[in-house]
């Protein structure tokens, strides 16, 4: 997770200077990582052969070592698209009576709902197509 952070403000900082924001950036990295990870998995109990189907919570082996190339992917691809979805003006105007820093969080949101959306759709084939999660389908083509 800590690499999703570093990486995506580091491609903000670097390919995006002219931005503000950049913590926005990084945020956007962190939720299109945590959608894209497995929310369910098999916990094998210790000393038998019986397995459980865990769901709703993270499966934490990607958010380790196993999880280092979808991370920087992940967060990588979010980030710019983040940004140049912002570039192109995907935002909601509002007067210039609102306030700056609520008028600033509002023209986030289209940008942002796109670019978690896309993860959305991104996951959702990864899975049904190969029946594993963006970081496992990494990590098996790594």
């Amino acid at each position: 997770m800590l690499l999703v952070v570093i990486f995506s403000w580091e491609v903000s900082t670097r390919f995006f200077r002219d931005r503000t924001e950049h913590m926005t950036d990084v945020l956007f990295g962190l939720a299109a990582f945590f959608i894209s990870i497995p929310w369910n998995f098999q916990y094998a109990i210790p000393n038998t052969k019986r397995t459980i189907n865990v769901l709703n919570y993270i499966d934490t082996q990607y958010l380790g070592t196993q999880g280092v190339f979808a991370a920087i992917l992940i967060s990588g691809c979010a980030v710019w698209l983040y940004n140049k979805l912002m570039q192109r003006n995907f935002t909601i105007k509002l007067p210039d009576s609102v306030p700056p820093a609520v008028a600033q969080s509002f023209s986030s949101l289209i940008p942002g709902s796109i670019t978690l959306g896309v993860f959305i759709i991104l996951t959702g084939i990864s899975t049904a197509c190969t029946g594993k999660t963006m970081p496992a389908l990494f990590l098996s083509i790594l």
